[in-house]
């Protein structure tokens, strides 16, 4: 059994604003932001909403050159990849979005030799498009990405499983973790109901907790 691995979530998490509110705001605007409050109430926000809105605006060929430059990962991500490699953990991204953005901004930063678990998806007439894979072992029929169930899959292979999230879909994964790290709507479901968690803002705030969990204890 290997050691650690510390698996973190995209959209948020290691980036600075998820992917579908750049949409929303940059592209749609009053509306979109509307159909967000009205659907969230009743629903979940998954794949069948995420492509709602994606199909909401035609991109032209220089706004999808454009957004793609917009998903911006958090600066002090590439310094806490540069200390798990130090350390000798295992890293992953998992993600209930999509391949085709998560990819492009993660060679932007020449982080894509990090593993990456996430739903696969087009640009096709102007229209980005989700894709789950009904067949993936990770499958869920809201997110497209099961994460509870990829934590418990590395919980078996690794002695300690992290992982950092923001939102309402990172819940279960994160009560399946070993140590968790939360920031926004995920920060707030934990503390509702009392689970045990580490705040935080950038990954900078991840390092100094690991510093001090973690090095007490190295050989």
């Amino acid at each position: 059994m290997k050691d650690h691995i510390f698996i973190s979530d995209f959209d948020g998490t290691i980036t600075i604003k998820d992917f579908y509110w750049i949409v929303i705001d940059d592209y749609i605007g009053e509306k979109g932001r509307g159909h967000y409050y009205k659907w969230k109430k009743k629903e979940k926000i998954g794949l069948t909403f995420l492509n709602k809105i994606f199909a909401w605006h035609s991109f032209t060929q220089a706004e999808h050159d454009e957004i793609l430059s917009k998903v911006s990962i958090d600066p002090t991500f590439k310094n806490f990849d540069t200390w798990v490699q130090n350390h000798k953990w295992d890293i992953m991204v998992l993600s209930a979005g999509f391949r085709y953005y998560i990819d492009h901004a993660m060679d932007l930063e020449a982080l894509s030799h990090i593993p990456i678990i996430t739903n696969e998806g087009s640009f096709v007439d102007g229209h980005f498009k989700m894709q789950a894979n009904e067949k993936s072992w990770f499958y869920h029929k809201i997110y497209g990405v099961d994460k509870q169930k990829v934590v418990l899959h590395y919980k078996k292979k690794y002695k300690k499983v992290y992982f950092a999230g923001d939102s309402e879909p990172d819940y279960k994964a994160a009560l399946a973790a070993d140590i968790r790290f939360a920031k926004g709507e995920l920060l707030e479901l934990l503390e509702t109901g009392g689970h045990t968690y580490y705040p935080f803002e950038i990954f900078a705030d991840i390092i100094d907790i690991l510093e001090l969990l973690e090095e007490p204890n190295s050989n």
